[in-house]
């Protein structure tokens, strides 16, 4: 049988959803994700971040429902958590499982086709694919910091995190599949703490007990930027990728405040020159929200001035979405949502401008991309810093990491030749 895989939301999403899929692997369903074949199980893990991620999840279950008409339709994630009796009446979903119990899923699928679990553990795992670039290790789940815009905390507000031991130990079991590179993500990655050991604690034993090249971060909490936290990350900058993904959401102290996030934009600047102070060539992303209750000119003018001033390479901007459930969604002096599209669009231009000032100075620079695709002689993947970078290729390059000079850029990416080749030219 085979089992086809959809995600909507964030990294953790992303982990999960991969964590199912290789269960379901060891009991023997092909992954046809990505085939022109109608799917016996077809699994979508939802997110309800915002009204827009509710709208999108029921969509997709519709029209995967369609596609597959005969199919065992399987529905997870934060939607699933809030909404399960909307997802049922609506959508068509035969199985529907919160966050809480997706641990369930391979099993309750088991019992539906009466397929014996327990025969998993003699399969062949040489007949799964080795090639692998990058994998996600979710170490952390929950969080409690109850921004006033969040419906997260109401789904996921129990806090759970890894042993050093079972993190290290997942991570050498991703190492020994192949992978490259593995994202160490949580709800509140902020929030990770084990016994005595926290985050710099979790991300140096991986560092020093596994051969992983590449340890990426999910999203981090300007606040947990502190000096001494930098310095520990310091120490394993041979394998950290010198990326961070900050949080931002506004650069309005007033709006920060109105949102319940704790820090200043002034903090937020010391945290990001803190980074780029300890890793060489670091870069920046970030969340922004716009059209927040009671954001006016002037207080959407301090965010866009302050990405100007920041030098984020990349930023997801989203209009504000009133989230029933959350404080926000109740606020006055709601934006009009012409105003919000009207901001989206003027932060996205200046944002266009800043990325593509930065990639201009990275001509001429080398840098070592995993490789994730290859088609057509054009091999694609990211460098360490996370920019995109395509390149030609004769050869196949998927999960190498090879050795790229920038030459210029193109619609946000970065373009360039392999080294290799111009040695040999």
């Amino acid at each position: 049988m085979n089992a086809a895989y959809f995600t909507l939301g964030c990294k953790v999403n992303h982990y999960d959803t991969q964590s199912i899929a290789e269960k379901m692997a060891c009991m023997g369903y092909e992954d046809v994700t990505k085939k022109d074949i109608a799917a016996d199980v077809v699994i979508i893990n939802t997110c309800a971040v915002t009204n827009e991620s509710e709208r999108k999840s029921r969509q997709l279950i519709r029209r995967l429902r369609m596609a597959n008409p005969n199919a065992l339709i399987v529905v997870t994630g934060c939607y699933a958590q809030i909404n399960p009796e909307q997802i049922k009446a609506s959508t068509g979903a035969d199985l529907v499982f919160g966050t809480n119990d997706r641990e369930h899923i391979p099993l309750a699928i088991s019992k539906y086709f009466s397929v014996d679990a327990s025969e998993s553990s003699n399969l062949d795992k040489s007949m799964f694919p080795s090639s692998r670039t990058r994998a996600y290790l979710k170490i952390q789940d929950g969080c409690k910091m109850f921004c006033s815009y969040c419906i997260v905390p109401y789904a996921r507000n129990n806090i759970s995190c890894l042993s050093i031991d079972e993190i290290v130990s997942k991570a050498k079991a991703l190492e020994e599949e192949g992978y490259k590179e593995i994202v160490i993500t949580g709800i509140h990655l902020a929030s990770y703490k084990h016994e005595k050991y926290d985050l710099a604690d979790a991300l140096k034993s991986v560092a020093d007990n596994t051969g992983i090249e590449r340890i990426r971060l999910g999203s981090l909490e300007p606040k947990l930027l502190s000096e001494r936290f930098i310095s520990r990350l310091h120490c394993i900058k041979d394998k950290l990728c010198p990326h961070f993904h900050i949080s931002l959401q506004s650069a309005s102290p007033a709006i920060l405040a109105a949102m319940n996030r704790h820090y200043s934009p002034e903090y937020y600047m010391e945290a990001c020159n803190r980074v780029r102070e300890n890793f060489e060539d670091a870069m920046i992303t970030t969340d922004i929200i716009v059209g927040f209750p009671s954001e006016g000119e002037k207080e959407f003018e301090q965010t866009c001035e302050f990405v100007k001033k920041a030098g984020f390479s990349h930023v997801h901007i989203f209009p504000f979405s009133p989230k029933k459930g959350t404080p926000a969604a109740s606020f006055e002096n709601q934006v009009p949502n012409k105003i919000k599209h009207m901001r989206v669009d003027k932060l996205g231009r200046i944002c266009t401008e800043v990325r593509n000032e930065i990639l201009c100075k990275l001509v001429g620079r080398k840098y070592k991309v995993l490789c994730e695709k290859h088609e057509d002689n054009l091999s694609e993947g990211f460098s360490s810093n996370y920019l995109r970078v395509k390149y030609h290729s004769k050869t196949d390059d998927t999960a190498a990491v090879t050795d790229v000079k920038i030459v210029g850029h193109e619609d946000g990416v970065l373009t360039g030749e392999k080294l290799i080749d111009l040695q040999n030219y």
